[in-house]
């Protein structure tokens, strides 16, 4: 349970571009699917940002609650989770085929702010494209941009309540955010 005097209690991530680098892991995965049509292949170049599991274990060591939307399948995403060590932080995983519609849709959103027992306002939806954005706009819930997708600052601004450079940021920002109450 989060502490009751937190503004925000929950941090609902994109996975591709926010904390698994997407060209690296995706491009030799694509290439691998293409001639073995195996899935699986992602999992071998798997390639994180930074430390997630640091940014994320801090997060949750300030109270607050984590889950993933993506629009990867919900199985690839629970995969990678488990393979970055991640599954332990995470405790909502929401796929474009998980029932709640895909991004820019406020479906996972609004999904994880239910789970949480909690007005989507009070959730934050961290992701490196419009999409993650505009499913956070959609939602009612704040929309924090990070720079470590393909995206640049010029496209992600205009919808970004936030920007910051990447996930490692984000201690900092919600100890921001939560002095505020």
């Amino acid at each position: 349970m989060s502490p009751p005097s937190l503004k925000f209690v929950g941090v609902l991530f994109d996975k591709d571009g926010t904390f698994v680098d997407f060209d690296a892991t995706w491009g030799p995965a694509t290439h691998a699917i293409i001639r073995a049509l195996a899935e699986i292949e992602s999992l071998k170049a798997l390639t994180p940002i930074g430390e997630p599991a640091a940014a994320l274990g801090a997060l949750k060591a300030m109270g607050l609650r984590l889950g993933v939307a993506t629009n990867d399948t919900e199985s690839s995403a629970r995969r990678q989770i488990e393979a970055l060590g991640l599954d332990e932080a995470i405790e909502f995983v929401a796929g474009y085929d998980s029932g709640h519609g895909a991004k820019p849709e406020a479906g996972m959103v609004v999904a994880f702010a239910r789970q949480l027992g909690v007005a989507p306002r009070r959730i934050a939806m961290v992701g490196d494209s419009r999409h993650d954005l505009e499913a956070a706009r959609a939602a009612g819930a704040l929309a924090v941009a990070v720079l470590s997708g393909p995206a640049d600052r010029a496209e992600l601004a205009p919808l970004a309540d936030r920007i910051v450079d990447d996930i490692a940021a984000l201690p900092a920002l919600f100890a921001e955010l939560n002095q505020t109450v």
